[in-house]
């Protein structure tokens, strides 16, 4: 129920954001290869698909993340 609680929700985004964010900022996107977790939150670096399930969806090429550093 955000719309209820717009702030309180609002900082606990904020709060569990943060530290994905600024990990990202400090280290690079590079950072998100290095990480399970960030990295399977990506679909696209730059104009490469790096998602299998979106290119099964949609029959296109995939190229594997870790190639893209």
């Amino acid at each position: 129920m955000p719309g209820a609680v717009p702030l309180t929700s609002a900082i606990a985004l904020t709060n569990a954001m943060l530290p994905y964010a600024l990990k990202i900022a400090n280290d690079g996107w590079q950072a998100i290869c290095k990480n399970g977790n960030f990295a399977k939150g990506v679909n696209y670096v730059g104009d490469k698909l790096v998602c299998k399930p979106v290119a099964d969806a949609f029959n296109m090429d995939l190229i594997s993340l870790e190639s893209l550093l």
